[in-house]
């Protein structure tokens, strides 16, 4: 994972890539203590996942107790915190998992206007003195037109996708990635 990247993380259904990937963002912090590190969940309340005491320089948003509009405006305000930390010089890695579920997204597909979506997610940049390295999933479930069609958009602007199977397998790595369709780098869009 290199600084400035906007990547998007295909998971399962069941959520294992997001556990998996809480796992390296816990070995990233702790590597590069002076890393901000941010978490923004919907959801599953992140810190019940990490696996051993979270270090000083990772913070978490939980926005499960708000309104599908004030989660929205709650990324919003996360994001001009991250802007002021990357004009300040600084490294940021912000992680939102299950992006699709970011405000409760429901209704007809063809209708949405993906431009919030895709707004947020061009934002990830080099900067030269400081970056915002943007990571995103999406599951990837049969039933779920909102999920579908977020991946075939945000997979357009992302420089880096990384698709997990649920496939199961006694092999590692675990969950199991799919490397046929993992690793696509468009080194040219990292400093679009």
């Amino acid at each position: 994972m290199a600084k400035g990247q906007r990547i998007l993380v295909v998971d399962t259904p069941d959520g294992q890539a997001n556990r998996s990937l809480l796992s390296a963002i816990d070995g990233m912090a702790r590597r590069h203590p002076e890393m901000n590190v941010r978490l923004f969940s919907d959801g599953t309340d992140l810190r019940l996942a990490w696996s051993r005491p979270i270090p000083a320089n990772v913070k978490f948003e939980d926005a499960t107790h708000l309104s599908p509009s004030k989660q929205i405006a709650a990324l919003g305000s996360q994001m001009r915190q991250v802007h002021a930390l990357v004009a300040r010089g600084q490294d940021v890695l912000l992680f939102v998992p299950w992006l699709s579920r970011l405000g409760a997204t429901t209704g007809d597909v063809t209708q949405l206007d993906l431009s919030w979506f895709k707004e947020f997610f061009g934002t990830g940049r080099n900067c030269g003195s400081g970056s915002l390295t943007l990571l995103a999933s999406v599951p990837d479930g049969p039933d779920e037109p909102m999920d579908r069609l977020l991946i075939e958009e945000l997979g357009r602007m992302a420089n880096a996708e990384l698709w997990f199977s649920s496939a199961s397998t006694t092999q590692a790595p675990y969950p199991p990635v799919d490397f046929a369709r993992s690793c696509v780098q468009r080194e040219g869009l990292l400093l679009t």
